[in-house]
């Protein structure tokens, strides 16, 4: 199922992004929050959030942004359109301007399309989501607790934060047991991304700091644990 927000106005999008999302954290307590941009998204993230089970064998909410700049990653997600639309799990996607062709092929699949207009365009930023994770990734943990901090101020979900996390975790994990993007199932960039993280890490240190994130998820649902100070621990201890 897709929601998708377009147009030149990014603060509405982001904020009506942001409002369906709390909805949906409401309404799912129990699914998994993960956010793409261009620079994680590939062909194997796609497979599994449009699968019948995502991470943890529960329903995925995907938030995704940005794409269709990027002529490769645009021309890729189009042809996930079917699956999203099938797919039990969520995709809240947002964009800024799009093209009249790439609109119409998403409008044909999307359950729900929206406009937010202004005269000018305004500036796209790169998400700081995502620079969370890479400082993760070089273990820079001042700087990741800071980023983090940021995320959990402005609003972006524990679940969210937590789920992309995973996600960057699990990839580095498949780049040090790899030795190749295809056997990783990554793409190139994400691929690249990845190995040079994993020589910051030992393969039992991302297994364990993978473990502790699937039990910090099912002691935060079952409500033995702060789901905001334990994601600030784990950070710390990276």
């Amino acid at each position: 199922m897709i929601f998708f927000y377009y147009g030149t106005d990014r603060e509405k999008i982001q904020k009506t992004a942001r409002a369906t999302f709390d909805a949906l954290q409401k309404k799912k307590p129990d699914a998994s929050f993960v956010s793409f941009g261009v620079e994680n998204i590939d062909e194997n993230v796609l497979q599994e959030i449009t699968a019948s089970q995502g991470l943890f064998e529960r329903k995925v909410v995907a938030k995704i942004a940005d794409i269709l700049d990027d002529k490769e990653k645009g021309e890729m997600i189009q042809k996930f359109l079917k699956e999203m639309k099938a797919t039990e799990n969520i995709i809240v996607w947002s964009e800024g301007e799009v093209n009249k062709a790439p609109l119409e092929k998403i409008k044909k699949y999307a359950e729900k399309v929206e406009e937010f207009g202004v005269k000018q365009k305004a500036e796209k930023k790169f998400p700081s989501i995502f620079k969370m994770t890479d400082a993760i990734g070089d273990k820079d943990k001042k700087n990741a607790w800071v980023l983090l901090r940021s995320e959990l101020d402005n609003g972006t979900a524990d679940e969210e934060l937590h789920g992309t996390i995973f996600w960057q975790m699990k990839s580095i994990l498949l780049a040090k047991k790899t030795k190749g993007a295809d056997e990783a199932g990554l793409n190139p960039y994400v691929y690249s991304k990845a190995k040079s993280f994993s020589r910051n890490w030992e393969e039992q240190e991302l297994n364990n700091a993978i473990s502790s994130l699937i039990d910090m998820y099912h002691k935060a649902h079952r409500g033995q644990v702060n789901f905001e100070t334990e994601l600030e621990r784990w950070v710390l201890k990276i």
